[in-house]
């Protein structure tokens, strides 16, 4: 490493911190009004490092890069503002050389914002807290495609166990093919539900008149009772008993995933997004996209780092005549290019009108495109204006032979 690549490391390095200490400062000061009221509690040095800790570990990710960001804008722009940069480029010192490092950082920062988004389960698990939303007591329901439905009107989320449950089965025509009614319902260790204390009624349907087995404690079909598709006569129950226990084995009623989709997609984390993205029996279904969209654009945002010290190191060099208060214009003109692209690819990925993982990296292939194109202008403005002036003719040349 050189005496040049030291220096800028060390600036950069110290405008980081700052940088990443008044961010967190605004934050903490943020979470902390609106804790006033548990302001009391948290005096404890035990409880209030847990909170710290699990108040600041989901932004990492999202404040690391500003970080980087403004560290990077700020070191060049002294160098240039104390004319070092021009000494840099006098001693035939390539510019990219004494910037590397920069880069090299934003790398190993996006490495270290990786890790945080990966470990934040873990942490929480840790303190013995959890990050999900999903309150134990409430009711809950489950929706499997157009087949059944489920109504818990208690269910504890620890135990998997729920109180007065309702379970719609339907086939593929919206008929009734069963009801399960039941003081309670288990999820066990073997995936399957065994209801406690209820009544079985059976409809006849394409499948046959589902019954149940007394010796199995599950349900069977008659196929003898089959009804033809497409049959539109009112159909009555054909079957109905009460029952002490019941065995419905089917791994797609899984709860798990489905107190996955309860939430919101901000508010789980990337463990739990990809387990419910991969446990998902259907890839394709509408309701898992918001949760696709968010699992991509959290892999997006822990490059983070990289783009934005790559952004700014493009459009600060890209002229040696610049002057801060045009890299400041250029610098928010790229902030509110990349707030555009991202509320116009949130609603694009979140309904599936493209690929989550193209829409979520949009932004910031969007912005290093800005860049890049400001650079070529700055630097090559006659080659610039002549490759306009040549597609402008060639355009005329052929809309003329054409007509």
């Amino acid at each position: 490493m050189s005496i040049v690549e030291k220096y800028v490391a060390s600036e950069w390095c110290k405008w980081f911190a700052l940088s990443l200490f008044f961010l967190f400062s605004i934050l903490f000061l943020q979470m902390l009004t609106g804790e006033l009221e548990n302001f009391n509690s948290l005096l404890e040095i035990g409880s209030s490092i847990k909170w710290i800790l699990l108040g600041l570990i989901g932004y990492v990710p999202w404040i690391v890069p500003v970080a980087c960001f403004f560290s990077t804008l700020v070191t060049i722009a002294f160098f240039k503002h104390k004319g070092e940069y021009i000494g840099v480029l006098a001693n035939s010192i390539s510019w990219f050389h004494s910037t590397r490092i920069i880069l090299v950082l934003g790398v190993l920062l996006s490495c270290f914002c990786w890790y945080s988004v990966k470990l934040e389960s873990e942490i929480w698990n840790y303190f013995g807290s959890s990050s999900k939303d999903f309150r134990n007591g409430a009711h809950f329901q489950m929706k499997i495609s157009e087949e059944r439905f489920w109504y818990f009107q208690k269910f504890n989320q620890s135990t998997r166990v729920g109180e007065n449950v309702h379970l719609y089965a339907y086939d593929s025509s919206g008929f009734t093919k069963f009801r399960i009614r039941a003081k309670s319902a288990s999820w066990t260790e073997q995936k399957r539900w065994v209801f406690e204390d209820g009544q079985f009624i059976g409809f006849a349907s394409k499948h046959g008149l589902p019954i149940l087995n007394t010796k199995s404690q599950d349900i069977e079909w008659l196929e003898e009772h089959k009804v033809k598709t497409g049959d539109s006569v009112k159909r009555s129950p054909g079957y109905s008993k009460k029952f002490e226990k019941l065995n419905f084995e089917i791994n797609v009623d899984d709860p798990d995933i489905h107190i996955l989709l309860s939430q919101k997609p901000k508010s789980l984390s990337f463990k739990k997004l990809k387990e419910l993205v991969d446990l998902y029996p259907k890839s394709t279904a509408d309701e898992l996209l918001p949760y696709q969209y968010r699992l991509a654009v959290m892999k997006w945002n822990v490059m983070g780092s990289l783009f934005s010290i790559l952004f700014a190191v493009i459009i600060c060099t890209s002229n040696h005549k610049q002057k801060i208060g045009q890299i400041i214009g250029l610098s928010l003109t790229g902030v509110v290019l990349f707030y555009v692209l991202r509320t116009t690819g949130d609603s694009l990925g979140e309904h599936g009108v493209m690929p989550p993982y193209i829409t979520a990296g949009i932004p910031y292939l969007g912005v290093i495109a800005f860049a890049c194109i400001h650079y070529l202008i700055s630097r090559r403005k006659g080659l610039a204006i002549r490759a306009l002036y040549a597609s402008t003719s060639l355009s005329c040349i052929l809309s003329t032979t054409l007509s």
